[in-house]
């Protein structure tokens, strides 16, 4: 399962790099097609549930399929939180007031009050280099975990096992 998964993680890595290259080459990233890389994640878990069935006569129980999906978005997580937090901690601290700014040009395209925009402006430019690459871990393995839940539901084997 581990090999599994990690090839799955692998994999999305290698997509979210392909897909962050064609977005920033075609000059996209304020449009919608931005948000496309939760289509990378979601094919990249089901892929790592295809080739765990694959690997076992076509059988995979629910639990199976979350916990693949776990691995999977763990190895991405650690995968996309150790370049922030060595570029940050040693090469650009100011990358993490640039997050500040962008976050708050989104909130205010969103219509958020200004008060609430300067808090969490205030909180992001607070955070150290390791408690923001602890974020971008956490807040992968979430969102992938989520995902994980509902693909495992589709994906998971509807054969009956039938002991002997």
């Amino acid at each position: 399962m581990w090999r599994i998964g990690i090839k799955s993680g692998l994999i999305i890595v290698l997509g979210f790099i392909a897909y962050g290259l064609v977005i920033q080459f075609m000059g996209l990233q304020r449009l919608p097609w931005n948000n496309l890389y939760y289509v990378v994640l979601i094919l990249g878990i089901y892929f790592g549930h295809y080739c765990y069935k694959e690997a076992n006569n076509g059988l995979m129980t629910y639990q199976q399929g979350i916990k693949l999906g776990l691995i999977s978005n763990a190895f991405v997580g650690l995968v996309n939180a150790c370049p922030i937090y060595l570029y940050t901690k040693f090469v650009d601290a100011s990358l993490i007031s640039q997050l500040a700014q962008s976050v708050q040009e989104s909130l205010r395209q969103k219509g958020i009050e200004e008060a609430s925009i300067g808090e969490i402006a205030q909180t992001i430019q607070r955070m150290s280099p390791e408690v923001l690459a602890i974020g971008v871990l956490v807040s992968t393995v979430l969102l992938g975990f989520a995902f994980a839940l509902v693909i495992a539901v589709f994906s998971k084997s509807s054969k009956k096992t039938t002991s002997s």
